[in-house]
């Protein structure tokens, strides 16, 4: 492998329901949209400089800089960014866990550009879906400052700031990584924890995180608790 370069191709989870709990709100299972598998196996992939992401999660950190391409858009990931990226037939989702510069992460569809900036999430929906509820392919995930625009007749973009240890609670994969000892992961992790670090001291005191579940999932989580 070569040195801080990585890519980890997860599975969709199809089947299963999961409660929630309160103190990290897990709803693997319960959601109307496909989302990461808790438990899914890990497999390598090997990086390219332009690649195509048709369907899935892709748990990615380049070594040089990549584009993803997708239906819903173009993501381009500077080297040693660390990025999440979520594509289904009703979306596509981009979560920058870290990177090392303004416009690192970005998603481009026409002749728009959307830069994202760390800890943060955008999506591109297609305008039938009316919530940000409904297109969270994360709901494990708690989010504040959730905006929404529409780009076109066609899609919307959502918006949002995301809690780190959420993402870390509800993410085994990326346990996983952040345990892992080698000098490249290590590296690169140890990069992405010190990013969540500043970006927790710049946002103290801010609006408070909130878990955005739809009310099947919702109602199905108090169902589920004991």
């Amino acid at each position: 492998m070569r040195a801080d370069s990585f890519a980890f191709l997860l599975a969709l989870l199809t089947a299963g329901i999961a409660p929630l709990t309160a103190t990290t709100a897990m709803a693997s299972g319960l959601t109307d949209t496909p989302e990461v598998d808790q438990q899914a196996p890990i497999s390598e992939s090997s990086i390219a400089g332009h690649r195509t992401l048709a369907q899935g999660p892709l748990l990615l950190s380049p070594s040089n800089d990549t584009v993803v391409d997708t239906a819903f858009g173009a993501v381009t990931v500077d080297m040693g960014s660390v990025v999440l990226i979520i594509v289904n037939d009703n979306e596509l989702a981009v979560y920058n866990l870290h990177d090392s510069h303004k416009g690192a992460v970005l998603i481009s569809r026409d002749s728009r550009t959307i830069s994202i900036p760390p800890q943060h999430v955008a999506v591109l929906a297609k305008s039938s879906m009316e919530s940000f509820e409904e297109v969270n392919p994360a709901p494990f995930v708690a989010y504040r400052q959730v905006s929404s625009q529409d780009l076109s007749r066609e899609i919307k973009l959502y918006q949002a700031e995301f809690e780190f240890t959420s993402m870390i609670s509800g993410l085994p994969a990326l346990q996983k990584l952040m345990a892992d000892k080698t000098g490249p992961i290590k590296k690169t992790m140890g990069r992405m924890l010190k990013t969540a670090a500043i970006m927790r001291q710049l946002s103290s005191g801010g609006e408070a995180y909130s878990y955005y579940l739809t009310d099947r999932v919702r109602t199905l989580s108090i169902l589920s608790k004991p």
